[in-house]
């Protein structure tokens, strides 16, 4: 991946509250470096995707069955 795809990522976790940062002076002239960790633990961020998957394939299920009423 590219840098911007990269930010665009990290901003999205951050936004889901899975990932934080902190910044880390640097010891000599530059930028500080941002340090990135998880904020949850990795099984409960897999059981949330877990359950988004598992209710958006019950709407879909739902509305399949809508489509069915009108064929």
């Amino acid at each position: 991946m590219r840098q911007p795809e990269v930010s665009i990522a990290v901003k999205h976790l951050m936004d889901l509250g899975w990932i934080r940062d902190r910044m880390i002076p640097s010891d000599r002239n530059g930028r500080p470096v941002r340090k990135f960790s998880l904020a949850l633990k990795a099984g409960e961020i897999m059981d949330i995707i877990g359950r988004q998957k598992v209710e958006k394939t019950k709407n879909q299920l739902a509305l399949v069955g809508k489509n069915r009423n009108f064929v």
